[in-house]
């Protein structure tokens, strides 16, 4: 769930209308990861992807730890 919640944020921030509803038609059913790979690979948007994704990743991590009373720096 969290990957298809980050995909659909990632699409959802995009300016871009038409690639914004491009982005949103890859991620409805199923086949929505293969479908958004292609998506991102197609209109070069893996390596911004990449970083979205890593930064949502960690951010879910840091959430956990500080839940759990242990304090990042």
């Amino acid at each position: 769930k969290d990957g298809w919640n980050d995909m659909h944020a990632f699409v959802s921030g995009l300016r871009d209308p038409e690639i914004r509803d491009r982005g949103l038609m890859a991620i409805e059913g199923r086949g929505a990861f293969r479908r958004f790979r292609r998506f991102t690979d197609d209109l070069d948007l893996g390596d911004r992807w990449f970083q979205f994704s890593e930064d949502r990743k960690y951010g879910r991590a840091r959430l956990i730890l500080a839940e759990n009373g242990i304090r990042v720096v």
